[in-house]
């Protein structure tokens, strides 16, 4: 009766034991290899870069009882007044400026900031995320003309390409004191053909009936990318 009963409860018992084994580890296996291939069909394109950070505005502390205002919230600092400007950066949360002017519609406060960092000397917030201190007589400033939207050519899929997050100055050059060819809407995406020698900026394809060498630049501060890995890197080109 020992015996028969190590028959039955011992060799069955054993292939019971390594069936379900090799049953899980075939499972095990299954799922690391859905979660590895998976995750790989899911892995966004090569050179992705899905969250840009636009520079940092330093502006100079106002002097007391001037007319200011104080940012609520991460603000962006723009060259008109009127989200179809480009901006020049962001002013943290708490910073204080010095205002100017208020813009004819009263929607956008006009405010001194260093011209090392800005050469006009004055860039324009949204009344809506800032509060206003002594800002009952500062008169009214007419905002600049923008400059013409310019569409780079829609890139074929695959292609390496830019999408801006904001409305961007297309630029003859990688940095602000080259010309300003015009401006690229919010959402408008263009064929990358090299980035500058920093890394700051990408080229973009564009007409020879606006750019002479068939490229403009954007600050890589407010687009996205996808497909860039391997462009190539472009010389800086000397100012006009």
């Amino acid at each position: 009766m020992s015996n028969e009963t190590n028959t039955e409860n011992g060799p069955g018992s054993s292939k019971v034991w390594w069936i379900i084994i090799v049953g899980a580890a075939v499972v095990v296996i299954v799922v690391l290899a859905f979660i590895f291939f998976g995750n790989q069909g899911a892995t966004p394109s090569e050179g992705t870069n899905p969250t840009p950070v636009p520079p940092e505005v330093v502006v100079p502390t106002p002097a007391p009882d001037v007319a200011s205002v104080t940012a609520n919230v991460e603000i962006n600092v723009r060259s008109g007044p009127g989200t179809n400007y480009p901006a020049y950066g962001v002013a943290p949360t708490g910073s204080q400026a010095e205002v100017s002017g208020v813009s004819p519609d009263g929607g956008w406060w006009n405010i001194s900031v260093k011209p090392e960092n800005i050469p006009a000397g004055n860039a324009w917030v949204s009344a809506e995320y800032v509060t206003a201190q002594n800002t009952e007589n500062v008169p009214v400033v007419q905002p600049p003309p923008p400059p013409p939207e310019t569409a780079p050519p829609t890139p074929e899929p695959g292609e390496p390409t830019v999408t801006t997050t904001d409305v961007v100055n297309v630029r003859s050059g990688p940095g602000t004191n080259y010309s300003i060819y015009g401006l690229a809407p919010k959402g408008a995406s263009g064929k990358v053909v090299g980035i500058s020698e920093d890394s700051g900026w990408w080229a973009v394809e564009l007409p020879t009936t606006t750019a002479p060498d068939g490229m403009g630049w954007v600050s890589a501060a407010y687009v996205t990318t996808a497909n860039t890995d391997g462009v190539p890197v472009v010389t800086t080109p000397p100012l006009p």
